[in-house]
């Protein structure tokens, strides 16, 4: 019997890298977005769940996601364009390409 070499794969399917919140600043970048919503004395129960959503969607989808999710929540009148602007400045500074 002939020796047989082991196939290897090495055309694995790369996907294209994409920008994304990093996940160990997670605490860091919600104290940011906290700090910014306060400004607008957003109501807490309101707080909670949006920068929960927008910091799983950055992390786990992708930046352009992060903000769309924003901009649906500035035309809801949830914050100021100020706020707005802010916290895509933030999406920018935490994100990571993965």
């Amino acid at each position: 019997m002939g020796y047989r070499k082991r196939q290897f794969f090495s055309h694995k399917s790369r996907q294209k890298r994409q920008p994304m919140l990093n996940v160990g600043r997670e605490l860091e970048f919600k104290y940011d977005v906290r700090a910014i919503l306060k400004r607008d004395n957003i109501d807490e129960k309101k707080e909670a769940p949006f920068i929960a959503t927008l910091f799983s969607r950055g992390s786990r989808m992708d930046i352009p996601t992060a903000e769309k999710y924003v901009e649906e929540k500035f035309k809801e009148g949830l914050f100021s364009e100020d706020s707005y602007e802010e916290i895509l400045k933030l999406l920018k500074r935490y994100r990571k390409w993965r």
